[in-house]
């Protein structure tokens, strides 16, 4: 009667302390997810930081890790952290609490609703596929955030369009970051013409 008291007891703790695992690693996740939506803002913030001139407007330089990381939308990624599980061993009989231990060990550690981002320093050529109306919106919302992310003196954007698609690009002529140093010539062109220049 004592063994299967002391096991009962057993059984108990040990959910409790797989319980307090989870929600360990639910608070990790969670950390882990207020960072990643800190350091990747989105287009609607960066919009604000440029309007408002704020001051973590171009707060991304050469020497940082996110320089030149964009966020393309929100997913899920893995949580990231080592976790670190017992072996499993073979014994006689089977162990309720090992089952329980390898259920949290296979769930799937997951953080959801992350930016999803792509380093152009990683991935220096990027191609938009899609519905026109999208795709551009999608351009449009990089070229935001190279523009609120990142100093003109640390990124020049070339922009290449085409003259009945100029008006939909027209906004972004006005950046620093399209201008040289001396500010008298605008990488921007509509025409052959003006890409030879």
């Amino acid at each position: 009667k004592e063994r299967v008291k002391a096991e009962l007891q057993r059984q108990i703790h040990y959910q409790e302390y797989l319980g307090e695992v989870r929600n360990r690693l639910f608070a990790i996740g969670a950390e882990q997810k207020k960072i990643r939506l800190e350091n990747s803002p989105d287009i609607h913030t960066c919009e604000q930081r440029i309007i408002r001139q704020d001051r973590a407007l171009w707060e991304r330089n050469a020497l940082q890790e996110d320089f030149l990381r964009l966020r393309l939308g929100l997913g899920n990624l893995p949580l990231e952290m080592d976790l670190h599980f017992p072996e499993q061993r073979f014994g006689a009989e089977e162990d309720v609490l090992r089952k329980e231990l390898l259920r949290v060990q296979d769930e799937p550690k997951m953080v959801s609703g992350v930016p999803v981002t792509c380093s152009l320093t990683a991935t220096p050529i990027v191609g938009v596929v899609g519905e026109q109306c999208e795709a551009v919106a999608f351009g449009q919302s990089l070229l935001l955030q190279l523009a609120a992310l990142h100093g003109y003196d640390e990124v020049k954007m070339v922009l290449l369009t085409s003259e009945p698609d100029y008006p939909v690009w027209e906004s972004f002529r006005f950046l620093p970051h399209m201008w040289n140093e001396q500010r008298d010539f605008r990488f921007l062109a509509t025409n052959e013409d003006e890409r030879k220049a």
